[in-house]
């Protein structure tokens, strides 16, 4: 069954290599491919509009998501995680020492309300200049 495909992010075509945005419209043809449980996995093919590339993608009941099968690649903007990766949280010491600490809570709330009153007139500047607004300090 042929059927319009919105892609759901961006890819990296592997034939010729130019980026197709997310949003981007394909007359895809829709094969039925096995199921998750009861949820059927739908593959979708589809052809470059630079090239005569195919390139495939899937659905993942499991997960949520597309995931690309062929003939291009994902652009990783999710902050995923590739193999052998970790997140490090940094903060957490001074987190803790604010929430355990009311004197170092206090030099805190200061400082950000000096940052804030030194940022007050740079937002204001920039509101006037993109939409003409005013702001009262």
């Amino acid at each position: 069954m042929i059927m319009r495909f919105e892609l759901p992010f961006n890819i990296w075509c592997s034939g010729c290599g130019e980026h197709i945005g997310m949003g981007v419209r394909y007359n895809a043809e829709k094969t039925r491919v096995g199921s998750y449980y009861t949820t059927p996995i739908f593959k979708f093919k589809m052809r470059c509009q630079y090239c005569a590339n195919y390139f495939e993608i899937q659905t993942d009941p499991k997960n949520f998501e597309y995931v690309v099968v062929s003939g291009a690649s994902r652009k990783n903007e999710r902050g995923e995680l590739t193999e052998g990766e970790s997140v490090s949280i940094e903060g957490k010491e001074e987190a803790a020492k604010i929430a355990s600490d009311p004197m170092y809570r206090l030099e805190h709330h200061a400082e950000d309300e000096k940052k804030a009153e030194d940022a007050t007139p740079r937002i204001g500047k920039l509101l006037v200049c993109e939409h003409g607004m005013q702001v009262s300090a």
